[in-house]
């Protein structure tokens, strides 16, 4: 599968960048995915990069640069930018290869009380629909409980009205907000941390964080947006109240499910580093690094993301490329701050601190010790994953929770059998590669 928002964390590496340019960076690193000329040209047609955000002129948390429709000019992008929650137009994260169906994202409509209207807003929805040539309709998925949007036109802000927008479908995800987020994992801490419990209320006082509920819940709409755009072959605009929280998580997890390159060990440093960081999830602030104490702020956004992608893995166990341990390394080193890319709230504030010159990524330890994060069970699974997701099959990740046990400490026992296979193939897989060389030679020397 090809996605198109792979390229948006390229973007400043051009002064005056291009789809074209974008879509030559991606092909020389990642030449192992196919793409025809035929949908080279279709995508160049419908969606182009919009440089309004130039050095951060306009739209603080964005990317310097993203993709619109290109039949949406500067002015309507400009326009639509006073009606969006900080100024979050809908940008494009993800387009299907075959259906063309996207996935954009943005942050709530300004309409407050007196239920305000934009018709570029309104413009702008209608030409995502658009570009997107098999399903007429578009779905609008309010990641937050009807509630929760419904109070927040009491502030100037709100959801779209449906009437308003043609041939939309509307849903709210009921996702609960940072603060539930941040009591939930409070109690999960108290509880996993304790030396002493009850062990016949285990399960009981586990249920009582609402952890897990939240988890499911958080599965259950990245799924159904994922379903939205390869069942119903429909586009998915996403947001949440400001567009960087809950919306990171649904649009990264849907399209984890989606592309199998997102499951690669070099797709998930791309999502992350596009949907989180690009698009401006507020690390410093939600993790408190520098503060004493935790603000009302904190709030566990990106574990629950890293935990729900655990889930998955544990369900389709041979669809990822990385393991367990890639996804505890990057939940250590959020806090550790021994790295710059969790630093900062936006790549605004990175830039002028200049964080990717004076510290050292992540990625750039993973990226030297690979085989500590590969999964030797690996098979690339090419179509999209769909699972159902109950509390029947949602499980507490022990090898992160437990490891803040004092006396407890799960250990994973299955880790350097892990290394071991991972060797062990990387062997077969040369040994493979040389036999093959030789027989081509023997056949070469034979014909001549």
């Amino acid at each position: 599968m090809f996605s198109i928002s792979h390229f948006i964390f390229l973007f400043h590496l051009s002064p005056s960048p291009s789809l074209s340019f974008c879509l030559s960076v991606y092909l020389s690193l990642s030449l192992s995915l196919s793409l025809s000329l035929s949908f080279t040209r279709s995508t160049r047609s419908k969606w182009r990069v919009c440089t309004i955000n130039k050095g951060f002129a306009m739209i603080d948390s964005y990317p310097e640069y993203f993709i619109v429709p290109a039949s949406v000019s500067d002015e309507v992008v400009k326009k639509t930018v006073s009606f969006r929650s900080k100024g979050r137009v809908p940008a494009l994260s993800w387009l299907h290869p075959k259906n063309e169906a996207s996935i954009t994202r943005c942050s709530q409509p300004c309409v407050g009380l007196r239920k305000h209207r934009c018709d570029e807003d309104e413009t702008m929805i209608a030409e995502i629909r658009k570009a997107t040539t098999v399903s007429t309709h578009i779905h609008i998925c309010d990641c937050r409980p009807m509630v929760n949007a419904r109070a927040n036109m009491a502030k100037g802000c709100g959801y779209e009205m449906p009437r308003n927008y043609e041939n939309i479908e509307f849903s709210f995800g009921n996702i609960e907000n940072i603060h539930a987020m941040r009591e939930s994992n409070n109690k999960l801490r108290a509880l996993v941390t304790q030396p002493e419990i009850d062990e016949t209320k285990w399960f009981s006082n586990l249920a009582a964080t609402l952890w897990l509920n939240y988890v499911q819940s958080v599965l259950q709409e990245a799924v159904r947006v994922a379903s939205t755009v390869e069942n119903k072959r429909s586009s998915v605009v996403i947001h949440c109240s400001d567009g960087w929280d809950r919306t990171s998580q649904i649009a990264s997890l849907a399209m984890l499910l989606l592309d199998p390159y997102y499951r690669t060990l070099e797709g998930f440093e791309v999502l992350i580093e596009k949907e989180w960081l690009s698009f401006g999830h507020m690390f410093r602030t939600r993790t408190c690094h520098g503060n004493k104490s935790m603000t009302d702020n904190y709030s566990p956004i990106f574990l629950q993301f890293l935990d729900c992608v655990w889930q998955i893995g544990q369900l389709y166990p041979h669809s990822f490329e990385f393991n367990n341990n890639l996804l505890l390394t990057i939940a250590q080193h959020l806090h550790s701050c021994l790295f710059g890319t969790f630093l900062l709230d936006s790549d605004k504030q990175r830039k002028e601190q200049e964080v990717k010159t004076k510290t050292v990524s992540l990625w750039s330890y993973v990226n030297t010790c690979k085989t500590r994060f590969l999964n030797p069970l690996y098979r690339e699974k090419r179509e999209c994953l769909l699972p159902v997701i109950s509390m029947r099959t949602i499980r507490l990740w022990k090898q992160y929770w437990m490891a803040y046990h004092p006396y407890h400490k799960f250990d994973d026992p299955t880790f350097e059998r892990t290394m071991e296979l991972v060797g062990l193939r990387e062997r077969i897989v040369n040994e493979s590669e040389e036999a093959r060389i030789k027989n081509q030679s023997h056949k070469s020397a034979t014909l001549t």
